[in-house]
């Protein structure tokens, strides 16, 4: 006789995040449920220029002679809370190979942690200095 159900509206677009949470909430009331949200993460949006990002393809390309794969996700990262409370910050998010995250199979490809550990290294040591 009733339904509960939970979802993770994620958008590194946060107005499409917020058009998509309006839609359902319309929805559920129009059914006459109850809406609620909880937890939200704040959007990451993509952005053109990231001296950083350019910083870390750079390194990579000269360490290990291909280009890394650079995307843009909608995961509900920590970035967006970081944006959110300093706009103007540069950053990026990568990682070793993960399977199954945030899940009891949760597995690190150990091979690929020493890659991007010599990675971080390496643009750590090669980020320019402010004035």
């Amino acid at each position: 006789d009733h339904l509960h159900a939970c979802a993770s509206v994620r958008s590194s677009v946060g107005s499409a995040k917020e058009a998509l949470s309006d839609k359902l909430e319309y929805l559920i009331g129009f059914l006459g449920g109850e809406f609620h949200v909880e937890g939200a993460y704040p959007a990451w949006e993509y952005k053109e220029d990231s001296a950083l990002r350019d910083l870390m393809v750079a390194e990579y390309e000269a360490m290990y002679g291909q280009k890394p794969a650079v995307e843009a996700i909608h995961a509900g990262l920590e970035c967006g809370l970081f944006l959110d409370k300093y706009p103007a910050l540069d950053m990026i998010s990568f990682g070793p190979t993960i399977k199954h995250p945030h899940s009891p199979n949760e597995k690190v490809k150990i091979s690929t942690v020493e890659t991007f550990w010599k990675l971080l290294v390496a643009v750590l040591e090669n980020i320019p200095e402010k004035d």
